[in-house]
C-alpha cells in the first residue's frame, strides 16, 4: 500500500476523534418527544434540551478516592475575555464517581494521577436563555470550580481546559440553534 494512503487514513481517524463533540437531535421512541444533545468526549461537557429545559453537565476530577458530596447550589464561575463573569449554580447534589484510570468512563482530561483511582464529579445545572447566550457569545478564559477541601480552584483556559471551554461554547451554540 501507498505511504500517503495510510497517512490519509490515520489523519481521517484522528479528525473524526477530534470532532467527537456532536449536536444531535433525536426523538424519544416511547414519548415522541424531541431532544437535542451535545456532548464532548465521554460527557465531560454535556448539554441537553428537552421540554424547553436546558440541562448542562460539567465534569472535573481529583486524584485519589474522595467521598465528598457537593450540595445543590454549588457554583461554577466562568471569566470571559471581555472581562465579564458568569456564575451558575447546580440544581442538585453531586455524588462522587470513583474511577480506575485503566477503566475510566470519563477520561481525566489527559492528566495522569499518581494513584490508580481518581474521583470525578459531574455537576448539573439548568441554564436560562440569557446564560446560554453568554456562553455561546463569549470566549472563556478561566473556569473556577469548587474544591473538595473547601474553597475553589481556578483553571486557565489552556491545554485541556481550553478544549473543554471551546466545547462549552459549541454546546451552547448547538442548543441555541434549536430553541
Amino acid at each position: 500500500m501507498n505511504y500517503k494512503y495510510w497517512i490519509t487514513i490515520v489523519f481521517l481517524l484522528i479528525l473524526s476523534n477530534v470532532n467527537s463533540q456532536k449536536c444531535k437531535e433525536s426523538t424519544d421512541p416511547f414519548t415522541n418527544e424531541k431532544t437535542v444533545e451535545f456532548q464532548f468526549k465521554e460527557r465531560l461537557v454535556f448539554f441537553e434540551l428537552k421540554d424547553n429545559v436546558v440541562r448542562f453537565e460539567f465534569e472535573f476530577n481529583f486524584s485519589g478516592e474522595r467521598d465528598f458530596i457537593f450540595d445543590k447550589g454549588t457554583s461554577i464561575y466562568f471569566k470571559f475575555a471581555s472581562g465579564k463573569t458568569l456564575e451558575i449554580k447546580s440544581d442538585r447534589d453531586c455524588q462522587p464517581t470513583i474511577e480506575n484510570a485503566r477503566r475510566a468512563t470519563s477520561a481525566p482530561g489527559g492528566f495522569t494521577f499518581p494513584d490508580k483511582n481518581f474521583t470525578s464529579y459531574f455537576l448539573t445545572f439548568k441554564l436560562t436563555k440569557e446564560e446560554l447566550d453568554i456562553l455561546s457569545n463569549e470566549v472563556i478564559t478561566y473556569i473556577r470550580t469548587p474544591h473538595v477541601n473547601g474553597g475553589h480552584e481556578d483553571k486557565e483556559a489552556k491545554g485541556w481546559v481550553k478544549k473543554k471551554a471551546k466545547a462549552i461554547k459549541q454546546g451552547a451554540e448547538c442548543i441555541i440553534s434549536h430553541l
